[in-house]
């Protein structure tokens, strides 16, 4: 007797057929040879008695509008059962159900084949389930069934002996789309942590079949022929492993790679190192070693005898070395007597010197060099420099230097510089050495320029009673070693003089004279000698001549040092 029938029955399969669902399904069972249409009691379609099944697409009740093999914005699908593959284009052959609203442009048509030949269809913008096709425009086989699934879903307990659990006394579901299920009481889905020595594992597990058309399944862990099985064991525990140490040791920067002894007894530091953390200063280098120690009383473990520690190193957890910035193109290390190894970018810091080259120094406090140094009034104490940030400044030593003290700039320990206070020192006309005022001498001890300058405050003698001015011409004579080599002419007219009744000299003068040369080493003196002396009334006539000067000055001769 035939259950299904091929594309060309003879009238006594289909009799038998149609007797077997009559048999089988009841008297209001019916079976259209036509259409291959299988109607239950309610009308309802139930199955299909050939293989294929077409599906076509339209927008009227007879498939006669819009006829399509596709469902974007049709208002109708048709479907047509006969044993053929290939779809047949006359929408007449169809048998055509409305869909409400229509496909628009994101609705679908999917299908599930239960076996059978029997298919349930679903329309909308997603499948209701993971067994359900989409239509792809091709003839579909009932015999083929959508998907087949297999799942096996397990549950687990622990016990504290070798003697299996209880079997659960209830069943629980399965869940298909989700594959979610839940385990009886006193069980678990997932392996319970368990770290117990001598503790079993215990599972049992249920293989399921989906064939399609099934949401759920009913899982039937009471029933024993599904077993208890052990897969799982905790073993006792193990010797306990050795342990790590490590040991300190803090030196100065300077000293070389520190020793140390190996193995030692116990757990404890090699001699002259500790196990624990020191502080490390400025200058200084922190070393570390590397230990295993053994516990056991009785067993070598790894290579490290019983109640023994092994150590390894030493290895330095800070390295104090020479300085360089990322973008140095200068000789590492650079040479500070040798410009040429500087580079030109940079900076480097050598950490047995100190030495630091670099482009580029900003301060926000004072630069100091050398010894001590300090501004001291007009001069400065110890030796080196020192700028502080008010723009005071001193460089050179207590001898020698420059000094800006905030109101002016002084040198101090000129080379070669004697000062000669003398008063009245009667000046005469002669230039032969030496001459009647010799008012300096100074040393040379390098060829250069040379400053000579003097204060000075000269007496005119003269008999005259009311005398307003003076004119003199004075000569500063030159000497190298008792030789005249130079004559420095200077001119000097005081336009408001006054009678002192009380001096034999008559009228003051003040003068300032200062004139520089190049001389070469040797030993100089500075003269004067007067050509002219005259005193005038104040309407400017001549009214003597003066023939005696006298001369209270203050003078130098200095030199800078090269």
């Amino acid at each position: 007797m035939p259950f299904a029938l091929d594309s060309n029955p003879s009238n006594i399969e289909l009799s038998d057929a149609l007797n077997y669902l009559l048999a089988n399904f009841g008297a209001n069972i019916s079976a259209d040879p036509n259409t291959g249409v299988i109607t239950g009691p309610t009308g309802q379609t139930i199955g299909y008695l050939y293989k294929y099944l077409s599906i076509r697409y339209a927008d009227s009740a007879d498939g006669s509008l819009n006829f399509s093999n596709s469902p974007t914005n049709r208002q109708y699908y048709g479907v047509r059962n006969n044993d053929s593959s290939v779809e047949s284009t006359n929408p007449a052959d169809y048998i055509w159900q409305r869909v409400a609203g229509g496909f628009g442009t994101t609705k679908f048509l999917f299908y599930k084949v239960s076996g059978g030949r029997q298919i349930e269809f679903f329309v909308d913008t997603v499948a209701p389930g993971y067994s359900w096709q989409q239509d792809d425009g091709t003839a579909i086989d009932l015999d083929a069934i959508s998907v087949t699934i297999t799942a096996t879903p397990t549950i687990y307990q622990w016990t504290a002996t070798s003697t299996p659990p209880a079997r659960p006394t209830t069943t629980t579901t399965y869940t298909w789309l989700t594959g979610a299920y839940t385990a009886p009481a006193g069980w678990s889905v997932e392996v319970p942590s368990n770290t117990t020595p001598g503790a079993y594992l215990w599972a049992i597990s249920i293989t399921i079949v989906q064939t399609g058309g099934i949401n759920t399944a009913v899982l039937d862990w009471p029933n024993p022929a599904y077993a208890i099985r052990a897969v799982g064991f905790n073993g006792a525990n193990g010797a306990t492993g050795n342990s790590a140490l490590t040991a300190y040791l803090v030196q100065d920067q300077a000293s070389g790679t520190p020793a140390f002894t190996t193995p030692t007894s116990g757990p404890s530091a090699p001699a002259g190192w500790t196990l624990a953390t020191p502080a490390v200063a400025v200058g200084q280098v922190l070393w570390y070693l590397q230990g295993e120690y053994n516990s056991s009383t009785t067993l070598t473990i790894n290579g490290v005898a019983p109640n023994t520690t092994r150590w390894t190193g030493p290895i330095a957890a800070s390295v104090f070395q020479d300085i360089r910035s990322d973008n140095w193109n200068g000789s590492t290390p650079p040479s500070f007597a040798n410009p040429a190894t500087w580079g030109t970018a940079g900076y480097y810091i050598e950490r047995t010197t100190g030495t630091a080259i670099l482009n580029n120094l900003g301060a926000r406090g004072t630069l100091q060099a050398g010894t001590n140094p300090a501004i001291s009034g007009t001069t400065m104490t110890g030796s080196g420099g020192i700028i502080n940030t008010n723009g005071t400044f001193a460089l050179g030593n207590s001898v020698g230097n420059i000094v800006f003290n905030g109101s002016n700039v002084y040198i101090n320990g000129i080379s070669s510089t004697t000062n000669n206070n003398t008063s009245f020192i009667g000046i005469g006309t002669s230039s032969a050495y030496p001459p009647s005022a010799l008012i300096s001498t100074f040393v040379v001890n390098q060829t250069g320029n040379v400053v000579v300058t003097t204060n000075s405050t000269i007496g005119v003698s003269t008999t005259a009673l009311v005398p307003c001015s003076a004119e003199i011409k004075l000569d500063y004579l030159i000497y190298q070693n008792g030789v005249l080599i130079g004559t420095w002419p200077y001119y000097y007219k005081a336009q408001l003089c006054k009678i002192d009744p009380t001096a034999s000299y008559g009228i003051d003068l003040s003068l300032t004279f200062a004139s520089t040369a190049v001389f070469p080493p040797g030993t100089y003196a500075i003269g004067m000698a007067s050509t002219a002396r005259n005193v005038f009334d104040s309407s400017g006539n001549l009214l003597a001549v003066s023939t005696f000067l006298t001369v209270f000055s203050n003078n130098a001769a200095f030199q800078a040092k090269t």
